[in-house]
């Protein structure tokens, strides 16, 4: 008769434990590809939204898309709704319920849709870019020398663990204010930029120095335009 042989407990522990190491060696690879291709996702997102707040500026006498306007109590804001006047550039009719649809352009999809159940009212309004308010604020296109320094949009966070993303960078003209906003390891311990000409690039954010540097991308009053 022939005998089988068959694995010993000590093999299987072997091989079990080399799938192991494997898969420890081999899926921080696959995340980081995975976050790659999210992060270029993201960056066709913001692509379109520049695109879309160059088209409010060609239609509004050179200004930009401003974060909010009205008077105080009764803000107008620029999420994309139908009744705030980013709407209209962003395909929003007056029967969208919220902000927030998963596969937009408003989606990063590194994120998660929260619903709000504070300021707006329970409704899922926060969406996942921030507009530079400083820069739009206080400028407009043709008084910027230099569009492809300075942050149009950028990846927002909440202000803290019990706050929301409100959508929009500082207005108290400090670079200081944007650390508040900015999500700056979002993806690959990076976040993506868009900036005034339009184009997006992706920045390093893990480090205090890297902060600085995409810091220095933020209006400031005091630094030539």
């Amino acid at each position: 008769m022939k005998h089988h042989k068959s694995f010993t407990l000590i093999e299987l522990l072997v091989v079990i434990a080399i799938i192991a190491i494997l898969a420890a060696i081999l899926l921080p690879a696959l995340n980081s590809a995975r976050e790659r291709g999210r992060s270029a996702s993201c960056i066709n997102n913001m692509k379109q939204l520049a695109l879309k707040a160059q088209m409010y500026s060609d239609n509004n006498d050179n200004s930009w898309l401003l974060w909010r306007q009205g008077p105080k109590g009764d803000y107008t804001y620029w999420f994309p709704k139908s009744q705030y006047f980013a709407g209209p550039y962003l395909g929003y009719t007056s029967n969208e319920d919220g902000c927030y649809k998963p596969g937009n352009i408003t989606d990063c999809p590194s994120n998660i849709a929260e619903v709000d159940t504070g300021y707006f009212g329970n409704r899922s309004t926060w969406w996942d870019y921030g507009l530079a308010s400083v820069v739009t604020n206080r400028t407009t296109p043709s008084s910027v020398r230099q569009h492809s320094k300075w942050i149009l949009m950028f990846e927002g966070k909440a202000k803290s663990a019990s706050e929301k993303f409100i959508a929009m960078g500082s207005e108290s003209g400090t670079t200081y204010s944007i650390a508040h906003y900015l999500n700056r390891i979002v993806h690959n311990q990076g976040t993506n930029l868009s900036f005034l000409d339009g184009h997006v690039e992706w920045m390093s954010g893990k480090s205090q120095s890297e902060y600085d540097i995409i810091e220095s991308h933020y209006w400031d009053e005091n630094k030539e335009r």
